[in-house]
């Protein structure tokens, strides 16, 4: 089965809390940040800390990626739509080009779709 997969990761930001905070208070935790991983076909998973970030028409980037995957007929294909996916997605803000070489590397290691 071909998939994105999305772990969700709350950091533990207690240290920062002082003894200021009265009795009374509710401390709420940050609120949960959903990862990219990226699973293919032989099962390999590959982690990243780039978040899925909602785009603005509502998508998440992890949407995208899959719509690369079943979209493409072979591996030429899906590398491709990943290029294309990850310069619109630099050019508009989403991720650094950081983040769009890993992903590419990801793109070009996995076996997909």
């Amino acid at each position: 089965m071909l998939a994105v997969l999305l772990f969700s990761c709350i950091k533990d930001n207690s240290s920062s809390i002082t003894n200021s905070i009265s009795e009374n208070a509710v401390v709420l935790p940050p609120p949960s940040t959903s990862y990219i991983v990226i699973v293919d076909k032989d099962g390999n998973r590959f982690e990243t800390e780039i978040q899925d970030k909602v785009l603005d028409d509502g998508t998440r980037i992890s949407q995208k990626i899959q719509d690369c995957i079943n979209n493409s007929r072979n591996h030429g294909d899906f590398v491709s739509c990943m290029a294309h996916l990850t310069n619109w997605l630099m050019k508009n803000g989403y991720i650094t080009n950081k983040e769009k070489g890993i992903l590419m590397n990801i793109a070009a290691r996995a076996n997909l779709p």
